[in-house]
């Protein structure tokens, strides 16, 4: 199967969904497409004919998917919303960096701890 791509609209994402602190804090991930997939799944009395119809009436970018055992034992309804992120490039980037010096050889008596805390302020040169 190939992938689908069909974004038709811009949203705002939540600021904990819009960057993503990549393993091992190796990276900065931030987000400027979205591909969201529901997937709602029912046993033998959640299924039939209106789980079918409120199944293919939600909104997505995408067709619903309603899928249903033979017998309705079980069904299920898949979502997919896909979207640009509105104004990505608006997302702030705060930096801090610390360190710490033990000037005790090891002993961890005499600490000095330090660092830098990126002012939320500041702003890069226009490009």
């Amino acid at each position: 199967t190939g992938l689908s791509y069909a974004p038709t609209a811009c949203k705002s994402l939540p600021g904990e969904e819009a960057a993503t602190v990549l393993d091992d804090n190796k990276g900065l991930f931030l987000a400027t497409f979205a591909d969201e997939m529901t997937v709602w799944q029912g046993t033998t009395g959640a299924c039939g004919a209106v789980a079918r119809e409120a199944c293919t009436g939600m909104n997505g970018t995408l067709t619903p998917i309603y899928e249903e055992a033979a017998g309705g034992s079980h069904c299920s309804c898949t979502l997919r919303d896909q979207f640009f992120v509105q104004n990505p490039e608006e997302q702030r980037i705060q930096l801090v960096y610390g360190y710490e010096v033990d000037f005790s050889k090891g002993k961890r008596s005499d600490l000095f701890r330090g660092g830098i805390l990126a002012s939320a302020d500041s702003a890069g040169p226009a490009h």
